[in-house]
């Protein structure tokens, strides 16, 4: 596949293979995402961090080991994290639930009352109400601050910091922020501006 002109950049080439090499102002950025999910992700995650190859992650509350994710980051305050507030669950053969009661969440579920999967997140996205959003978002901040004493949350997530450009489906994420004197603002740090 061929590169556009406006994003070409060197190509190296091995005989027949051949590769693009980066421009000298490229900046890689690595997400540790889906803390919570396992053991093994907890644990690479946290040894990235402790490692110099990353600086922070975003913890995922529903998932299955997400109370041991808290407990490690309990033991290490220096490390940042944010809480990937999350409505579906990322794999269909190791669910996970809401952490609201489902009786109250039922448009968060799908007909087997479970978190929808990612192939089925048009149908959670047609009739998911935001009322029930924002309590399961509640909860998943609720969890957090129990859990961790003294944490100062950092993002709700993936949305936006502009709450006049974020789409409605966004805004129950920033209202349950808000109402934990944690409006959405981006993590900062000296490590993290060196590459902005």
């Amino acid at each position: 596949m061929d590169m556009p002109a406006s994003l070409r950049s060197p190509r190296l080439r091995f005989g027949r293979m051949s590769c693009w090499v980066s421009p000298p102002d490229a900046r890689v950025l690595i997400v540790n995402n889906d803390v919570g999910m396992y053991h093994a992700i907890n644990a690479a995650v946290l040894h990235s961090i402790e490692e110099g190859i990353a600086s922070s992650c975003s913890l995922m509350v529903p998932c299955p080991w997400a109370l041991h994710a808290m407990h490690l980051l309990r033991q290490r305050p220096e490390i940042s994290f944010g809480i990937h507030l999350t409505l579906f669950c990322d794999t269909t053969h190791y669910r996970w639930g809401p952490l609201t009661a489902k009786e109250k969440v039922p448009s968060l579920l799908d007909g087997a009352g479970e978190l929808f999967t990612p192939a089925k997140v048009p149908e959670l996205l047609a009739q998911a109400r935001l009322d029930q959003v924002e309590l399961e978002f509640r909860a998943q901040v609720n969890t957090v601050l129990f859990n961790k004493r003294g944490t100062r949350l950092v993002h709700p997530g993936k949305s936006t910091s502009r709450q006049d450009r974020m789409p409605s489906s966004g805004r129950p994420a920033i209202a349950a922020m808000m109402s934990f004197g944690n409006g959405h603002r981006p993590w900062r740090s000296q490590r993290r501006d060196q590459f902005a």
